[in-house]
């Protein structure tokens, strides 16, 4: 990639991709291309948005964005600068022009485009609601977690409460609660376009609990007719590990009984102790044999496989209808209470621009904004990128992608790194930020070395580590 310097970097219209490292001037970097618009392309303030993560990010851009427009303008009143943009436009720039452009924009900040992504989703939805096909005086949940109680409580209604004893007693033994399944919808929530396949068993729930109860009754029998022979088996079987974790005689010892409970009276075992069963599958019992050895054979060991088979294939279906019911369900309510969620504000804003007028829509946005900058690009989720890609990666748009691969932490939220690589392959300027304006000269050293050993330090080859270094001069300037 080529060294990014503020000062001469293309204005010009297409997709920009500038990519930081920690201490580089980010933000620095981000109010300078702001100050270089206002300058030298004599955009108007409410012509430029700069969009960040978080909102704590966006009153910090705000402040700023607002400090460098001011301390700028105060410069060129002086004709002295400290600052390498006004240098440069104080040598060939207009100075009363300039004067005139950061004083209009400093008095009409209140109009600066500066949003979160999904506040940036909701002003634009509400803006051109009739271009979008947006409800008209919906409510934003900031909290999605009641409406998933809700619908995990619906569902946990119609599953459990009139099911077999089973049912609800597996649940517990495999700790699949309520939670459980609010938490799961949560997990999922970032993920607009989940594909919800179906289990391979292709059974019904209800099929999957008679399989269950069957194989059940026959390993409760297979116990009760030959418990002996089993226990001795596990314990004395000369090719059985006896490591901690194995099959020692004190781990037995604990394991035994509750096996025995679980299989002499289900109705009122602990739900852990048939969770135990687990522990003696064909499975394990190989996984716990020496490894030169033969893994002792008995059919309570076959039966126990079965049926811990049997829970898995029942909490796939089940989980499948889950997510199934909720992904009807949800939409459902939310269009009954008028209310939409964080996420609907992204996949909506989507959702609008792929539909038959979605072209309108794209050109109404995109006529508002002469240049768009992204901070923290690597944390952007496919959704999200696509929302900017079709309003702004024309080359009629400015948009300039900034972030740092290196740091994509949150793909718990749906980010997605390969998003960032996506915008990498389509960009049609790659620069790099190399100065590292927050540390020491000799960590940088260090830090260069170490990861200059590796041709793919960072996994993807997409990932390059590019070398930065300290100033040339030593100074103190904000990032």
């Amino acid at each position: 990639m080529t060294p990014f310097d503020i000062t001469t970097a293309p204005l010009d219209g297409g997709v920009t991709l500038i990519e930081a490292s920690a201490g580089t001037g980010k933000t620095y970097s981000i109010t300078g291309l702001i100050l270089r618009l206002l300058l030298e392309k004599n955009l108007q303030i409410r012509n430029i948005l700069a969009v960040t993560f978080t909102e704590a990010a966006t009153q910090e851009l705000r402040d700023r964005i607002r400090r460098r427009l001011q301390s700028a303008l105060e410069d060129l009143h002086r004709g002295a600068s400290e600052d390498d943009i006004v240098v440069a436009f104080l040598k060939k720039g207009d100075k009363s022009m300039g004067i005139r452009q950061l004083d209009l924009a400093l008095q009409s900040f209140d109009e600066a485009q500066i949003f979160t992504i999904h506040g940036f989703c909701q002003r634009m939805l509400n803006d051109y609601a009739f271009e979008s096909g947006t409800r008209f005086e919906t409510a934003l949940v900031t909290d999605p977690k009641p409406l998933f109680e809700e619908v995990a409580r619906d569902f946990w209604r119609l599953r459990f409460y009139e099911a077999k004893p089973l049912l609800p007693k597996l649940a517990m033994a495999w700790k699949r609660s309520l939670e459980d399944w609010v938490e799961l919808l949560d997990r999922t929530r970032s993920h607009p376009d989940l594909v919800i396949l179906p289990p391979a068993e292709g059974e019904s729930v209800d099929a999957l609990v008679s399989r269950t109860e069957t194989t059940f009754a026959s390993l409760r029998k297979d116990w009760a007719d030959h418990q002996a022979d089993i226990e001795l088996l596990l314990r004395h079987d000369g090719n059985l590990s006896r490591s901690e974790k194995a099959f020692r005689d004190d781990r037995l010892d604990q394991l035994l009984p509750k096996v025995a409970e679980a299989c002499r009276d289900f109705e009122s075992a602990d739900p852990e102790n048939i969770h135990e069963l687990s522990n003696l599958t064909s499975e394990a019992i190989a996984a716990g044999t020496k490894g030169t050895g033969t893994p002792p054979d008995h059919r309570f060991f076959t039966l126990s496989s079965e049926f811990i088979h049997a829970v898995g294939a029942l909490f796939n279906q089940l989980t499948h209808e889950f997510l199934t019911f909720a992904q009807t369900e949800l939409p459902e309510r939310k269009a009954r209470t008028n209310t939409v969620t964080y996420d609907d504000l992204i996949t909506g804003m989507r959702d609008a621009l792929r539909q038959e007028r979605g072209d309108e829509l794209a050109r109404a946005i995109g006529s508002k904004y002469s240049a768009a900058l992204i901070d923290e690009f690597q944390d952007t989720d496919p959704a999200q990128y696509e929302i900017f890609r079709t309003i702004f990666g024309s080359k009629d748009h400015r948009l300039f992608l900034i972030g740092d691969p290196k740091q994509a932490i949150y793909g718990f939220r749906g980010a997605d790194v390969f998003t960032y690589f996506q915008a990498n392959k389509i960009a049609n300027r790659t620069f790099t930020l190399t100065t590292n304006w927050r540390s020491e000269p000799p960590l940088l050293t260090a830090i260069n070395n170490l990861f200059g050993q590796a041709a793919e330090p960072f996994i993807f080859p997409e990932i390059q580590y590019h070398q930065v270094h300290a100033p040339k001069k030593p100074t103190v300037r904000p990032l």
